[in-house]
Protein backbone atom coordinates (compact mmCIF):
# COMPACT_ATOMS: atom_id res chain seq x y z
CA UNK A 1 0.00 0.00 0.00
CA UNK A 2 1.21 3.78 -0.73
CA UNK A 3 1.64 6.11 2.42
CA UNK A 4 -0.30 9.30 2.35
CA UNK A 5 2.89 11.14 2.28
CA UNK A 6 4.19 8.67 -0.49
CA UNK A 7 0.69 9.39 -2.37
CA UNK A 8 0.88 13.09 -1.51
CA UNK A 9 4.16 13.08 -3.39
CA UNK A 10 3.35 11.28 -6.71
CA UNK A 11 0.30 13.98 -7.17
CA UNK A 12 2.92 16.70 -6.40
CA UNK A 13 5.22 15.35 -9.33
CA UNK A 14 2.18 14.15 -11.60
CA UNK A 15 1.30 18.04 -11.26
CA UNK A 16 4.84 19.42 -12.45
CA UNK A 17 5.40 16.60 -14.91
CA UNK A 18 2.22 18.24 -16.32
CA UNK A 19 3.00 21.59 -16.31
CA UNK A 20 6.15 21.04 -17.80
CA UNK A 21 4.60 19.57 -20.71
CA UNK A 22 2.09 22.37 -20.85
CA UNK A 23 5.16 24.54 -20.85
CA UNK A 24 7.12 22.90 -23.21
CA UNK A 25 4.25 22.51 -25.90
CA UNK A 26 3.08 26.37 -25.05
CA UNK A 27 5.78 27.64 -27.42
CA UNK A 28 5.70 24.92 -30.00
CA UNK A 29 1.32 26.35 -30.23
CA UNK A 30 2.81 29.92 -30.55
CA UNK A 31 4.74 28.56 -33.23
CA UNK A 32 2.20 27.13 -35.29
CA UNK A 33 -0.19 30.17 -34.49
CA UNK A 34 2.29 32.51 -35.86
CA UNK A 35 2.30 30.56 -38.76
CA UNK A 36 -0.92 30.33 -39.47
CA UNK A 37 -1.10 33.71 -39.41
CA UNK A 38 2.02 34.87 -41.76
CA UNK A 39 0.36 32.51 -44.52
CA UNK A 40 -3.17 33.68 -44.24
CA UNK A 41 -1.51 36.89 -44.68
CA UNK A 42 0.45 36.12 -47.20
CA UNK A 43 -2.76 34.61 -49.44
CA UNK A 44 -4.99 37.69 -48.28
CA UNK A 45 -2.45 40.35 -49.73
CA UNK A 46 -2.80 42.22 -52.60
CA UNK A 47 1.23 43.01 -53.67
CA UNK A 48 2.15 40.02 -55.88
CA UNK A 49 5.12 38.98 -54.10
CA UNK A 50 8.29 38.90 -56.65
CA UNK A 51 10.88 35.98 -55.75
CA UNK A 52 14.20 35.21 -57.59
CA UNK A 53 15.70 31.40 -57.58
CA UNK A 54 19.26 31.69 -58.05
CA UNK A 55 21.21 28.11 -59.00
CA UNK A 56 24.49 26.93 -58.54
CA UNK A 57 25.72 25.24 -61.52
CA UNK A 58 25.75 21.90 -59.86
CA UNK A 59 21.94 22.54 -58.94
CA UNK A 60 20.68 23.33 -62.49
CA UNK A 61 22.85 20.32 -64.18
CA UNK A 62 21.09 18.31 -61.64
CA UNK A 63 17.32 19.73 -62.71
CA UNK A 64 17.74 19.07 -65.91
CA UNK A 65 19.06 15.59 -65.54
CA UNK A 66 16.90 14.23 -62.59
CA UNK A 67 14.18 16.97 -62.11
CA UNK A 68 12.16 15.15 -59.46
CA UNK A 69 15.24 14.98 -57.62
CA UNK A 70 15.66 17.52 -54.48
CA UNK A 71 18.74 20.05 -54.81
CA UNK A 72 19.18 23.66 -53.73
CA UNK A 73 18.76 27.21 -54.15
CA UNK A 74 18.87 30.29 -53.23
CA UNK A 75 15.38 32.22 -52.47
CA UNK A 76 15.36 35.91 -53.22
CA UNK A 77 12.20 37.62 -52.05
CA UNK A 78 11.38 40.77 -53.27
CA UNK A 79 14.85 41.73 -53.91
CA UNK A 80 16.24 42.04 -50.12
CA UNK A 81 14.94 38.57 -48.19
CA UNK A 82 17.81 36.30 -48.89
CA UNK A 83 17.06 32.50 -47.98
CA UNK A 84 20.01 30.34 -48.46
CA UNK A 85 19.62 26.42 -49.05
CA UNK A 86 16.40 26.28 -50.14
CA UNK A 87 15.63 22.38 -51.39
CA UNK A 88 13.93 22.68 -55.11
CA UNK A 89 12.58 20.36 -57.24
CA UNK A 90 10.76 20.55 -61.25
CA UNK A 91 7.25 19.22 -60.80
CA UNK A 92 4.52 18.55 -63.50
CA UNK A 93 2.29 16.25 -64.49
CA UNK A 94 1.26 15.48 -68.32
CA UNK A 95 0.78 18.74 -70.02
CA UNK A 96 2.50 20.85 -67.07
CA UNK A 97 5.56 19.25 -67.18
CA UNK A 98 8.46 21.84 -68.70
CA UNK A 99 12.29 21.27 -68.24
CA UNK A 100 14.20 23.60 -66.22
CA UNK A 101 15.02 25.87 -69.31
CA UNK A 102 11.87 26.22 -70.36
CA UNK A 103 9.05 27.79 -67.74
CA UNK A 104 9.05 24.74 -65.36
CA UNK A 105 6.43 24.05 -62.09
CA UNK A 106 8.48 24.04 -58.58
CA UNK A 107 7.95 22.61 -55.43
CA UNK A 108 10.39 24.47 -52.69
CA UNK A 109 10.62 23.17 -49.19
CA UNK A 110 11.90 25.66 -46.72
CA UNK A 111 12.68 23.25 -43.53
CA UNK A 112 14.25 20.53 -45.61
CA UNK A 113 18.17 22.05 -44.22
CA UNK A 114 16.65 24.33 -42.14
CA UNK A 115 14.53 22.92 -39.33
CA UNK A 116 11.62 25.48 -38.38
CA UNK A 117 12.53 27.82 -41.40
CA UNK A 118 9.01 28.97 -43.23
CA UNK A 119 8.08 31.01 -46.03
CA UNK A 120 5.27 33.32 -44.73
CA UNK A 121 4.22 30.94 -42.28
CA UNK A 122 4.52 27.79 -45.03
CA UNK A 123 6.74 24.89 -44.64
CA UNK A 124 6.33 23.95 -48.32
CA UNK A 125 4.54 25.41 -51.30
CA UNK A 126 4.59 25.26 -55.24
CA UNK A 127 5.24 27.19 -57.83
CA UNK A 128 2.77 26.44 -60.94
CA UNK A 129 3.44 27.06 -64.64
CA UNK A 130 0.09 27.79 -65.29
CA UNK A 131 0.47 26.39 -69.03
CA UNK A 132 -3.30 25.03 -69.37
CA UNK A 133 -4.75 27.82 -68.25
CA UNK A 134 -3.72 31.16 -69.53
CA UNK A 135 -6.33 33.20 -67.10
CA UNK A 136 -4.08 31.80 -63.72
CA UNK A 137 -7.61 32.28 -61.83
CA UNK A 138 -9.04 28.57 -62.05
CA UNK A 139 -6.82 26.99 -59.11
CA UNK A 140 -7.74 29.71 -57.08
CA UNK A 141 -11.20 30.00 -57.83
CA UNK A 142 -11.63 26.12 -57.78
CA UNK A 143 -9.51 26.19 -54.23
CA UNK A 144 -12.10 28.67 -53.11
CA UNK A 145 -14.84 27.61 -53.86
CA UNK A 146 -14.21 23.58 -52.18
CA UNK A 147 -13.56 25.52 -49.07
CA UNK A 148 -16.94 27.21 -48.96
CA UNK A 149 -18.63 24.07 -49.54
CA UNK A 150 -16.41 22.77 -46.15
CA UNK A 151 -14.15 20.54 -48.17
CA UNK A 152 -10.44 21.54 -47.25
CA UNK A 153 -8.35 22.24 -49.88
CA UNK A 154 -4.48 24.53 -50.44
CA UNK A 155 -4.70 28.37 -50.16
CA UNK A 156 -3.83 29.76 -53.70
CA UNK A 157 -2.23 32.69 -54.71
CA UNK A 158 0.52 34.48 -57.51
CA UNK A 159 3.88 35.22 -57.84
CA UNK A 160 6.61 36.90 -60.27
CA UNK A 161 8.95 34.67 -60.64
CA UNK A 162 12.59 34.90 -62.13
CA UNK A 163 15.42 31.90 -62.55
CA UNK A 164 18.24 33.82 -62.07
CA UNK A 165 17.95 36.61 -64.27
CA UNK A 166 15.52 35.04 -66.64
CA UNK A 167 12.25 36.24 -66.32
CA UNK A 168 9.67 32.94 -66.62
CA UNK A 169 6.66 34.92 -65.57
CA UNK A 170 3.49 35.46 -63.44
CA UNK A 171 2.88 32.06 -61.40
CA UNK A 172 0.28 30.23 -59.50
CA UNK A 173 1.66 29.83 -56.15
CA UNK A 174 -0.10 27.01 -54.18
CA UNK A 175 0.58 25.74 -50.35
CA UNK A 176 1.44 22.20 -50.03
CA UNK A 177 -0.50 19.35 -49.10
CA UNK A 178 1.77 18.47 -45.61
CA UNK A 179 1.51 17.86 -42.12
CA UNK A 180 1.01 22.15 -41.51
CA UNK A 181 -2.00 21.75 -44.20
CA UNK A 182 -3.32 18.68 -42.45
CA UNK A 183 -3.16 20.26 -39.00
CA UNK A 184 -4.91 23.50 -40.00
CA UNK A 185 -7.52 21.62 -41.68
CA UNK A 186 -8.38 18.64 -39.52
CA UNK A 187 -9.33 17.99 -35.64
CA UNK A 188 -5.85 15.50 -36.04
CA UNK A 189 -3.20 15.57 -38.50
CA UNK A 190 -1.66 11.98 -37.78
CA UNK A 191 -3.59 10.31 -40.36
CA UNK A 192 -2.70 8.55 -43.65
CA UNK A 193 -2.21 11.04 -46.98
CA UNK A 194 -1.87 9.74 -50.05
CA UNK A 195 -1.71 11.31 -53.16
CA UNK A 196 -3.95 10.00 -56.02
CA UNK A 197 -1.46 9.16 -58.83
CA UNK A 198 -2.69 9.84 -62.58
CA UNK A 199 -5.62 7.81 -63.55
CA UNK A 200 -5.21 4.57 -60.73
CA UNK A 201 -7.90 3.88 -58.23
CA UNK A 202 -7.50 4.30 -54.65
CA UNK A 203 -6.38 0.80 -54.23
CA UNK A 204 -3.27 1.10 -57.17
CA UNK A 205 -0.32 2.03 -55.29
CA UNK A 206 -1.13 5.50 -54.27
CA UNK A 207 2.23 6.75 -52.69
CA UNK A 208 1.80 7.69 -48.68
CA UNK A 209 2.98 11.14 -48.16
CA UNK A 210 2.11 12.04 -44.50
CA UNK A 211 1.47 9.64 -41.53
CA UNK A 212 2.54 6.29 -40.24
CA UNK A 213 -0.51 4.05 -39.43
CA UNK A 214 -1.09 0.50 -40.30
CA UNK A 215 0.68 -0.71 -43.52
CA UNK A 216 0.63 1.91 -46.29
CA UNK A 217 -2.48 1.47 -48.79
CA UNK A 218 -4.06 -1.25 -46.34
CA UNK A 219 -7.07 1.59 -45.69
CA UNK A 220 -7.58 2.28 -48.92
CA UNK A 221 -7.66 -1.51 -50.21
CA UNK A 222 -10.62 -2.11 -47.17
CA UNK A 223 -12.36 0.85 -48.78
CA UNK A 224 -12.27 -0.66 -52.29
CA UNK A 225 -13.14 -3.81 -51.10
CA UNK A 226 -16.28 -2.52 -49.14
CA UNK A 227 -17.08 -0.41 -52.97
CA UNK A 228 -17.04 -4.14 -54.98
CA UNK A 229 -19.10 -5.94 -52.17
CA UNK A 230 -21.99 -7.61 -54.18
CA UNK A 231 -24.94 -7.44 -51.71
CA UNK A 232 -26.20 -3.74 -51.28
CA UNK A 233 -26.88 -3.61 -47.71
CA UNK A 234 -23.39 -5.13 -46.84
CA UNK A 235 -21.85 -3.06 -48.92
CA UNK A 236 -23.33 0.19 -48.04
CA UNK A 237 -22.61 -0.57 -44.53
CA UNK A 238 -19.27 -1.17 -45.74
CA UNK A 239 -18.69 1.90 -47.25
CA UNK A 240 -20.38 3.65 -44.63
CA UNK A 241 -17.88 2.42 -41.75
CA UNK A 242 -14.54 3.52 -44.03
CA UNK A 243 -15.88 6.81 -46.13
CA UNK A 244 -16.95 9.70 -44.39
CA UNK A 245 -20.30 10.00 -46.68
CA UNK A 246 -21.42 13.72 -46.51
CA UNK A 247 -17.97 14.89 -47.16
CA UNK A 248 -17.47 12.65 -50.08
CA UNK A 249 -20.73 13.58 -51.43
CA UNK A 250 -20.11 16.99 -50.97
CA UNK A 251 -16.13 16.78 -53.03
CA UNK A 252 -18.34 14.67 -55.54
CA UNK A 253 -20.90 18.02 -56.03
CA UNK A 254 -18.32 20.45 -56.22
CA UNK A 255 -16.33 18.52 -58.65
CA UNK A 256 -18.96 18.15 -60.98
CA UNK A 257 -19.93 22.24 -60.70
CA UNK A 258 -16.84 22.90 -61.21
CA UNK A 259 -16.83 20.56 -64.48
CA UNK A 260 -13.56 19.24 -62.45
CA UNK A 261 -13.06 16.86 -65.35
CA UNK A 262 -10.19 16.05 -64.59
CA UNK A 263 -10.73 15.35 -61.17
CA UNK A 264 -11.14 11.96 -58.91
CA UNK A 265 -14.92 11.37 -59.74
CA UNK A 266 -14.52 11.89 -63.65
CA UNK A 267 -10.85 10.42 -64.30
CA UNK A 268 -9.35 9.42 -61.47
CA UNK A 269 -6.75 11.97 -61.37
CA UNK A 270 -5.73 15.31 -59.91
CA UNK A 271 -6.42 14.03 -56.12
CA UNK A 272 -5.69 13.05 -52.72
CA UNK A 273 -7.14 11.28 -50.03
CA UNK A 274 -6.82 11.59 -45.94
CA UNK A 275 -7.71 8.58 -43.74
CA UNK A 276 -8.90 11.11 -41.07
CA UNK A 277 -8.31 9.41 -37.11
CA UNK A 278 -10.87 12.60 -35.68
CA UNK A 279 -13.53 10.86 -38.08
CA UNK A 280 -13.11 7.45 -36.99
CA UNK A 281 -10.53 6.72 -39.20
CA UNK A 282 -12.72 7.31 -42.38
CA UNK A 283 -11.66 8.60 -46.04
CA UNK A 284 -12.07 11.89 -46.92
CA UNK A 285 -11.20 12.81 -50.26
CA UNK A 286 -9.32 16.49 -51.52
CA UNK A 287 -9.20 18.30 -54.59
CA UNK A 288 -6.02 19.00 -57.00
CA UNK A 289 -4.77 20.36 -59.89
CA UNK A 290 -7.66 22.38 -60.65
CA UNK A 291 -6.31 24.57 -63.76
CA UNK A 292 -8.68 23.03 -66.01
CA UNK A 293 -11.87 23.36 -64.49
CA UNK A 294 -14.70 25.17 -65.93
CA UNK A 295 -13.81 24.02 -69.35
CA UNK A 296 -17.60 23.11 -70.33
CA UNK A 297 -20.17 25.48 -69.42
CA UNK A 298 -22.49 22.40 -70.25
CA UNK A 299 -20.92 19.79 -68.76
CA UNK A 300 -23.37 17.22 -67.37
CA UNK A 301 -23.66 17.29 -63.29
CA UNK A 302 -25.99 13.93 -62.83
CA UNK A 303 -23.84 12.16 -65.49
CA UNK A 304 -22.86 8.52 -63.60
CA UNK A 305 -19.37 9.03 -62.73
CA UNK A 306 -16.78 6.00 -63.25
CA UNK A 307 -14.58 6.54 -60.25
CA UNK A 308 -14.98 3.34 -58.16
CA UNK A 309 -15.85 5.10 -54.83
CA UNK A 310 -18.20 7.93 -56.73
CA UNK A 311 -19.45 4.69 -58.45
CA UNK A 312 -20.57 2.94 -55.25
CA UNK A 313 -21.68 5.89 -53.40
CA UNK A 314 -24.21 7.48 -56.16
CA UNK A 315 -25.71 3.57 -56.79
CA UNK A 316 -27.36 3.77 -53.58
CA UNK A 317 -30.61 5.64 -53.47
CA UNK A 318 -30.80 7.66 -51.12
CA UNK A 319 -27.16 8.31 -50.96
CA UNK A 320 -27.82 9.56 -54.67
CA UNK A 321 -30.76 11.33 -53.44
CA UNK A 322 -28.17 13.80 -50.90
CA UNK A 323 -26.15 14.23 -53.93
CA UNK A 324 -29.06 15.89 -55.76
CA UNK A 325 -29.71 18.08 -52.61
CA UNK A 326 -26.40 18.99 -52.10
CA UNK A 327 -25.82 20.15 -55.82
CA UNK A 328 -28.64 22.24 -55.08
CA UNK A 329 -27.68 23.52 -51.95
CA UNK A 330 -24.05 24.61 -53.32
CA UNK A 331 -25.76 26.01 -56.56
CA UNK A 332 -25.27 29.91 -54.92
CA UNK A 333 -20.78 29.46 -54.84
CA UNK A 334 -21.36 28.90 -58.03
CA UNK A 335 -23.86 31.80 -59.27
CA UNK A 336 -22.66 34.06 -61.70
CA UNK A 337 -23.16 37.32 -59.27
CA UNK A 338 -20.63 35.87 -57.27
CA UNK A 339 -17.91 34.48 -59.31
CA UNK A 340 -17.72 37.37 -61.99
CA UNK A 341 -16.77 39.87 -59.56
CA UNK A 342 -14.34 37.98 -58.04
CA UNK A 343 -12.31 36.99 -61.24
CA UNK A 344 -12.49 40.85 -62.16
CA UNK A 345 -11.35 41.52 -58.50
CA UNK A 346 -8.09 39.36 -58.89
CA UNK A 347 -7.61 39.94 -62.61
CA UNK A 348 -7.62 43.82 -61.76
CA UNK A 349 -4.48 42.65 -59.18
CA UNK A 350 -2.73 40.74 -61.58
CA UNK A 351 -2.68 43.43 -64.70
CA UNK A 352 -0.17 45.50 -63.27
CA UNK A 353 2.41 42.80 -63.20
CA UNK A 354 1.55 41.35 -66.50
CA UNK A 355 1.68 44.84 -68.10
CA UNK A 356 4.79 45.03 -66.92
CA UNK A 357 5.56 41.83 -68.62
CA UNK A 358 4.79 43.38 -71.75
CA UNK A 359 1.45 43.68 -74.48
CA UNK A 360 1.46 40.39 -75.28
CA UNK A 361 1.10 39.05 -71.70
CA UNK A 362 -1.44 41.18 -71.22
CA UNK A 363 -3.28 40.51 -73.98
CA UNK A 364 -3.26 36.34 -73.70
CA UNK A 365 -4.62 37.27 -70.01
CA UNK A 366 -7.00 39.41 -70.63
CA UNK A 367 -8.48 36.96 -73.77
CA UNK A 368 -8.21 34.35 -71.43
CA UNK A 369 -10.24 35.89 -68.45
CA UNK A 370 -12.89 37.08 -71.25
CA UNK A 371 -13.29 33.62 -72.22
CA UNK A 372 -13.24 32.43 -68.29
CA UNK A 373 -15.62 35.49 -67.51
CA UNK A 374 -18.39 33.86 -69.99
CA UNK A 375 -17.95 30.03 -69.71
CA UNK A 376 -18.93 31.02 -65.86
CA UNK A 377 -21.87 32.89 -67.29
CA UNK A 378 -23.21 30.07 -68.96
CA UNK A 379 -22.22 27.57 -66.71
CA UNK A 380 -24.29 29.02 -63.86
CA UNK A 381 -27.31 28.86 -66.46
CA UNK A 382 -26.91 25.53 -67.18
CA UNK A 383 -26.70 24.43 -64.13
CA UNK A 384 -30.00 26.07 -62.89
CA UNK A 385 -31.33 24.20 -66.22
CA UNK A 386 -30.20 20.82 -65.00
CA UNK A 387 -31.52 21.31 -61.47
CA UNK A 388 -34.66 21.34 -62.57
CA UNK A 389 -34.83 18.88 -65.00
CA UNK A 390 -36.37 15.64 -63.88
CA UNK A 391 -33.31 13.01 -62.76
CA UNK A 392 -33.32 9.70 -64.65
CA UNK A 393 -34.73 7.40 -62.76
CA UNK A 394 -31.34 4.60 -63.13
CA UNK A 395 -27.78 5.10 -63.54
CA UNK A 396 -25.63 2.94 -65.14
CA UNK A 397 -23.47 2.29 -61.88
CA UNK A 398 -24.20 -0.88 -61.75
CA UNK A 399 -23.71 -1.32 -65.14
CA UNK A 400 -20.05 -0.23 -64.30
CA UNK A 401 -19.16 -2.20 -61.44
CA UNK A 402 -20.29 -5.61 -63.56
CA UNK A 403 -18.01 -4.44 -65.96
CA UNK A 404 -15.01 -3.80 -64.13
CA UNK A 405 -15.38 -6.88 -62.04
CA UNK A 406 -15.39 -8.82 -65.49
CA UNK A 407 -12.28 -6.95 -66.58
CA UNK A 408 -10.88 -7.87 -63.52
CA UNK A 409 -11.31 -11.80 -63.54
CA UNK A 410 -10.58 -11.17 -67.75
CA UNK A 411 -7.18 -12.27 -69.02
CA UNK A 412 -7.00 -10.03 -71.79
CA UNK A 413 -4.36 -11.56 -74.01
CA UNK A 414 -5.84 -11.12 -77.54
CA UNK A 415 -6.05 -7.53 -79.21
CA UNK A 416 -9.57 -6.58 -79.40
CA UNK A 417 -10.86 -3.99 -80.99
CA UNK A 418 -12.86 -2.70 -78.15
CA UNK A 419 -10.74 -3.50 -75.64
CA UNK A 420 -11.66 -4.20 -71.58
CA UNK A 421 -10.59 -0.50 -70.88
CA UNK A 422 -13.52 1.03 -73.50
CA UNK A 423 -16.21 -2.01 -72.04
CA UNK A 424 -17.91 0.04 -69.46
CA UNK A 425 -17.98 3.01 -71.90
CA UNK A 426 -18.94 0.61 -74.87
CA UNK A 427 -22.04 -0.64 -72.49
CA UNK A 428 -23.34 2.38 -71.00
CA UNK A 429 -23.93 4.26 -74.69
CA UNK A 430 -24.98 0.90 -76.72
CA UNK A 431 -27.48 -1.59 -74.57
CA UNK A 432 -30.08 -0.88 -72.45
CA UNK A 433 -29.43 -0.04 -68.70
CA UNK A 434 -31.09 -2.32 -66.25
CA UNK A 435 -30.83 -3.62 -62.99
CA UNK A 436 -33.27 -5.80 -60.56
CA UNK A 437 -32.64 -7.32 -57.13
CA UNK A 438 -31.12 -10.53 -58.47
CA UNK A 439 -27.65 -10.07 -58.79
CA UNK A 440 -27.04 -12.85 -60.67
CA UNK A 441 -29.26 -12.55 -63.04
CA UNK A 442 -28.20 -8.59 -63.22
CA UNK A 443 -24.63 -10.03 -63.64
CA UNK A 444 -25.30 -12.24 -66.33
CA UNK A 445 -27.71 -9.83 -67.84
CA UNK A 446 -24.51 -7.03 -68.34
CA UNK A 447 -21.72 -10.55 -68.75
CA UNK A 448 -23.59 -10.75 -72.09
CA UNK A 449 -23.40 -7.63 -73.72
CA UNK A 450 -19.77 -7.40 -72.37
CA UNK A 451 -19.23 -10.37 -74.35
CA UNK A 452 -20.77 -9.45 -77.40
CA UNK A 453 -18.72 -6.40 -77.32
CA UNK A 454 -15.38 -8.69 -77.73
CA UNK A 455 -16.85 -9.44 -81.48
CA UNK A 456 -17.85 -6.37 -82.82
CA UNK A 457 -15.46 -5.21 -85.48
CA UNK A 458 -15.51 -1.62 -86.88
CA UNK A 459 -15.43 -1.60 -90.38
CA UNK A 460 -15.67 1.02 -93.38
CA UNK A 461 -19.49 -0.44 -93.86
CA UNK A 462 -19.70 0.13 -89.83
CA UNK A 463 -19.54 -2.22 -87.08
CA UNK A 464 -19.58 -5.98 -87.66
CA UNK A 465 -20.29 -9.05 -85.63
CA UNK A 466 -18.60 -12.34 -86.03
CA UNK A 467 -16.86 -15.43 -84.66
CA UNK A 468 -19.81 -15.46 -81.77
CA UNK A 469 -18.99 -17.63 -78.86
CA UNK A 470 -20.63 -21.37 -79.56
CA UNK A 471 -24.05 -21.64 -77.43
CA UNK A 472 -24.44 -17.70 -77.71
CA UNK A 473 -28.05 -18.03 -79.32
CA UNK A 474 -29.81 -15.89 -82.02
CA UNK A 475 -27.78 -11.97 -81.96
CA UNK A 476 -31.25 -10.60 -84.04
CA UNK A 477 -33.32 -10.85 -81.13
CA UNK A 478 -30.39 -9.24 -78.61
CA UNK A 479 -29.22 -6.99 -81.38
CA UNK A 480 -32.70 -5.18 -81.70
CA UNK A 481 -32.43 -3.81 -78.10
CA UNK A 482 -28.77 -2.01 -79.34
CA UNK A 483 -29.17 1.91 -78.48
CA UNK A 484 -27.35 3.97 -81.75
CA UNK A 485 -25.53 1.03 -82.86
CA UNK A 486 -26.92 -0.27 -86.17
CA UNK A 487 -24.32 -3.55 -86.73
CA UNK A 488 -23.77 -5.14 -89.95
CA UNK A 489 -23.02 -8.57 -90.77
CA UNK A 490 -25.75 -9.70 -88.16
CA UNK A 491 -26.98 -12.72 -90.68
CA UNK A 492 -23.96 -14.39 -91.03
CA UNK A 493 -23.20 -14.18 -87.54
CA UNK A 494 -26.12 -15.60 -86.44
CA UNK A 495 -25.60 -18.74 -88.81
CA UNK A 496 -22.35 -19.06 -87.13
CA UNK A 497 -23.13 -19.17 -83.97
CA UNK A 498 -25.94 -22.19 -82.62
CA UNK A 499 -29.44 -21.45 -81.68
CA UNK A 500 -28.52 -22.49 -78.43
CA UNK A 501 -30.75 -22.02 -74.75
CA UNK A 502 -32.00 -18.54 -75.11
CA UNK A 503 -33.29 -18.58 -71.38
CA UNK A 504 -29.95 -16.62 -70.36
CA UNK A 505 -30.67 -13.70 -73.04
CA UNK A 506 -30.87 -10.27 -72.21
CA UNK A 507 -33.67 -10.68 -74.95
CA UNK A 508 -35.45 -13.15 -72.48
CA UNK A 509 -35.01 -10.93 -69.97
CA UNK A 510 -36.51 -7.64 -71.73
CA UNK A 511 -39.46 -9.47 -73.24
CA UNK A 512 -40.44 -12.47 -71.00
CA UNK A 513 -39.95 -11.26 -67.80
CA UNK A 514 -40.08 -7.35 -67.89
CA UNK A 515 -42.66 -8.24 -70.74
CA UNK A 516 -42.10 -5.62 -73.31
CA UNK A 517 -44.02 -7.41 -76.21
CA UNK A 518 -42.74 -6.38 -79.73
CA UNK A 519 -45.43 -4.55 -82.17
CA UNK A 520 -45.06 -3.63 -85.84
CA UNK A 521 -46.95 -0.42 -85.34
CA UNK A 522 -47.26 2.19 -82.11
CA UNK A 523 -48.64 -0.06 -79.93
CA UNK A 524 -46.69 -0.32 -76.81
CA UNK A 525 -47.33 -3.24 -74.84
CA UNK A 526 -46.05 -4.63 -71.57
CA UNK A 527 -46.83 -7.62 -69.00
CA UNK A 528 -44.17 -8.32 -66.56
CA UNK A 529 -43.62 -11.95 -65.50
CA UNK A 530 -40.98 -10.95 -61.98
CA UNK A 531 -40.25 -13.79 -59.29
CA UNK A 532 -42.28 -13.44 -56.12
CA UNK A 533 -39.63 -11.69 -54.48
CA UNK A 534 -38.62 -8.63 -56.68
CA UNK A 535 -40.30 -5.85 -55.01
CA UNK A 536 -38.36 -3.38 -57.57
CA UNK A 537 -36.94 -3.19 -60.95
CA UNK A 538 -35.56 -1.02 -63.63
CA UNK A 539 -34.47 -1.05 -67.52
CA UNK A 540 -33.65 2.42 -69.37
CA UNK A 541 -32.56 3.34 -73.16
CA UNK A 542 -34.47 0.73 -74.16
CA UNK A 543 -34.34 1.16 -78.17
CA UNK A 544 -38.42 0.79 -79.16
CA UNK A 545 -39.63 2.01 -82.79
CA UNK A 546 -36.66 4.38 -82.75
CA UNK A 547 -37.90 6.04 -79.11
CA UNK A 548 -35.60 5.90 -75.71
CA UNK A 549 -38.28 3.76 -73.31
CA UNK A 550 -38.09 3.50 -69.89
CA UNK A 551 -39.78 0.70 -67.79
CA UNK A 552 -39.76 1.24 -63.69
CA UNK A 553 -41.47 -1.17 -61.09
CA UNK A 554 -41.33 0.23 -57.27
CA UNK A 555 -43.81 -1.60 -55.16
CA UNK A 556 -42.78 1.05 -51.96
CA UNK A 557 -42.23 4.19 -54.15
CA UNK A 558 -39.00 4.41 -52.40
CA UNK A 559 -36.73 3.09 -55.19
CA UNK A 560 -37.09 6.00 -57.89
CA UNK A 561 -38.69 8.46 -56.01
CA UNK A 562 -41.66 8.82 -58.58
CA UNK A 563 -44.64 6.91 -56.33
CA UNK A 564 -45.51 3.28 -56.39
CA UNK A 565 -46.56 1.29 -59.39
CA UNK A 566 -45.55 -0.22 -63.12
CA UNK A 567 -44.26 2.94 -65.11
CA UNK A 568 -43.56 3.26 -68.86
CA UNK A 569 -41.75 6.41 -69.91
CA UNK A 570 -40.71 7.60 -73.31
CA UNK A 571 -38.72 10.07 -74.26
CA UNK A 572 -38.82 11.24 -70.62
CA UNK A 573 -42.75 11.40 -70.58
CA UNK A 574 -44.99 8.77 -68.64
CA UNK A 575 -47.40 7.08 -70.86
CA UNK A 576 -48.65 4.26 -68.72
CA UNK A 577 -49.16 3.46 -65.44
CA UNK A 578 -50.44 0.82 -63.05
CA UNK A 579 -50.24 0.19 -59.06
CA UNK A 580 -49.41 -3.18 -59.63
CA UNK A 581 -48.17 -5.81 -61.51
CA UNK A 582 -50.27 -6.22 -64.18
CA UNK A 583 -50.40 -5.18 -68.49
CA UNK A 584 -50.36 -2.04 -69.93
CA UNK A 585 -51.18 -1.47 -73.43
CA UNK A 586 -51.00 2.16 -74.54
CA UNK A 587 -49.64 3.68 -77.51
CA UNK A 588 -46.48 5.70 -78.45
CA UNK A 589 -47.13 9.55 -78.08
Amino acid sequence: MIGPHRGRAAVVAAVILMAAIATACAPAKADEAGHDAAAEALFGQSVVPRLQIRLSEKAAESLRSEPSTWTTCTLVENGDVVHERVAIKIKGGYGSMRDLDDRPALTLNMDKHAPGRRFHGLDKFHLNNSVQDESLLRELLGSELFRKAGVAAPRVTHARVWIADRDVGLYVLKESFDEDFLRRSFRRADGNLYDGQPNQEIDEGLKRDEGHRGDAGDDLAALADACRTVDDADRAAQIDERLDIEWFITFAAVEALLNHWDGYCSAQNNYRVYVDPGAGDRVRFLPHGMDQIFADAGSGIFEPPPALVAMAVLDRVEWRRRYRERVEELLPIVAADRLVPRIDQTAERLCPILTEMGPDSLERFTKAVDTLRTIVVERAASLKEQVDAAEPPIWPTRLQAAVRAFNAADDETEDLPIPNSQAANFLRHHVPWFECPDAEMERGYYRRWWTLRKHVHHTDEGPFVRELPPGFGDLLTEARWLHDLPLCGLASAQRAAPAGDATGSCDRIITSIIGLKVHPDTTVEVEPALPRDWRWFGIDRITYQGRRMTILWDETGDRYGLGPGLRVIVDGAEIGHSDTISRIVTRLP
